[in-house]
């Protein structure tokens, strides 16, 4: 999909997780400003040890840095392509990803977890939902918050002129209603739990990506510039 017209996409994710996103939009005539909205850092709280056996479950990019090369025997679970490319770049060998990049997704590609020991790196704060959904399927599972995302210090909304902005997690989501939001433009989420948290915060959002990777959320964002193109009816 090629824009036509001159269109400006913000793209919020932190430092260095925006570039395959920014080029996508880039090859196909936006105008991209990075601003990262998020940013992350490690807590006081470590990975229990891991035993062969074990599954260890990552959902998302974010927690690979802090986490260590788990031991042999070891089953490496990622929520979708990126995650599972992360992991493969730090050296751990993924076995299950699912075809959807979502977390109830993943949950059924694991197979059967009656009894099994599930380890669960994670942010200090996500949803409740896939955690319970292990539990609900027979698994142990012992999650651990390794890191959590703060809003970086120097990061402002004043003066962005945009036609769409794109938010690829609820942090985002969060820290863009924080921070007052850009007048007039439209809101592209990464998926329907992003877009969740934009309801409740009252963020309106006029596309959410039919893949949650960066290339459905730079899809998401070129149809809704598209209906910026002039002569294009627009939504209030």
């Amino acid at each position: 999909m090629a824009i036509s017209h001159t269109a400006r996409v913000l793209v919020t994710r932190a430092r260095g997780q925006g570039k395959t996103l920014s080029q996508l939009l880039e090859r196909a005539g936006a105008q991209v400003t990075e601003l990262p909205l998020i940013a992350f850092e490690a807590t006081q709280r470590r990975m229990p040890e891991l035993s062969p056996g074990d599954i260890l479950v990552v959902t998302s990019a974010t927690a690979v840095p802090f986490l260590d090369r788990p031991p042999a025997g070891v089953r490496v679970a990622a929520v979708g392509p990126s995650t599972a490319q992360a992991l493969r770049e730090a050296g751990i060998e993924v076995s299950v990803v699912p075809p959807r990049a979502l977390a109830s997704a993943l949950v059924e590609a694991l197979g059967p977890l009656e009894g099994r020991r599930i380890l669960y790196p994670r942010a200090e704060q996500v949803p409740a939902t896939f955690e319970a959904s292990l539990r609900q399927a027979g698994a142990r599972v012992v999650s651990a918050a390794v890191y959590r995302t703060i809003l970086p210090p120097e990061a402002t909304l004043l003066g962005v002129s945009v036609d769409v902005v794109t938010l690829a997690s609820g942090s985002a989501a969060r820290h863009y209603h924080q921070l007052g939001g850009v007048p007039e433009a439209r809101i592209a989420a990464i998926g329907p739990s992003t877009a969740a948290v934009c309801a409740r915060l009252g963020i309106e959002v006029h596309a959410v990506a039919a893949q949650h990777t960066s290339e459905g959320l730079a899809q998401a964002a070129l149809s809704l510039l598209q209906a910026c193109a002039p002569g294009a009816p627009r939504r209030s």
